[in-house]
């Protein structure tokens, strides 16, 4: 005769219902996070029109992007060196062109935010707007050098014609100044001693 033996598990079903409860909390609490973090991105966003995420360690950028208040990584990656020198081709003037090159140079990026955490540059677009330039440090290294930077840009070209409004207001001002110096000096030296 032939015996069989049969071997039977039981698992509760409450067992099993509370683990995929704790999963789906875990899950709803990934997802929050998530949005949270979205929102400060794309409050962020909102002034900055163009963010690219830069690995300083291997030469590579990922784009950000920035569609309907929601911030997402667009797919597009490729060498960062690559990409800045494109961005300074494509909407650099003339003028302004060595100068963003050389702010651009991400081989002398990590040594320029030694002590500090972001780096700054104006210059002139190609359509006439003038943009601010920003590299922010994002995660540095145990030695504490810059590693992971956003690169960002923003038009900053209505501040730039109200702080030119106001220098030509306040040289029109001294001028003025000047003027009734000038005047008041004359005045006095021909009536003074009357």
């Amino acid at each position: 005769q032939n015996s069989f033996g049969i071997m039977v598990a039981v698992r509760y079903v409450d067992d099993i219902i509370k683990q995929e409860q704790k999963i789906q909390k875990a899950l709803e609490k990934t997802l929050e996070e998530s949005r949270i973090s979205n929102s400060i991105v794309s409050a962020i966003g909102k002034i900055y029109f163009s963010l690219y995420r830069i690995v300083l360690e291997n030469d590579q950028y990922e784009e950000i992007s920035a569609e309907q208040e929601i911030h997402r990584l667009t797919g597009k990656v490729g060498l960062a060196s690559e990409k800045m020198k494109e961005i300074c081709d494509n909407f650099v003037c003339q003028e302004h062109y060595d100068m963003v090159l050389k702010f651009f140079d991400l081989s002398t990026l990590a040594d320029r935010l030694k002590n500090d955490d972001t780096t700054a540059l104006e210059y002139k677009a190609k359509d006439g707007n003038w943009h601010l330039a920003r590299f922010i440090v994002k995660i540095r290294n145990e030695e504490g050098r810059a590693i992971h930077v956003l690169y960002v840009t923003r038009i900053i070209s209505e501040t730039k014609r109200r702080e030119e409004s106001l220098a030509l207001w306040q040289n029109v001002q001294k001028e003025k100044a000047k003027q009734k110096l000038i005047f008041c000096h004359g005045f006095l030296t021909t009536y003074g001693h009357r």
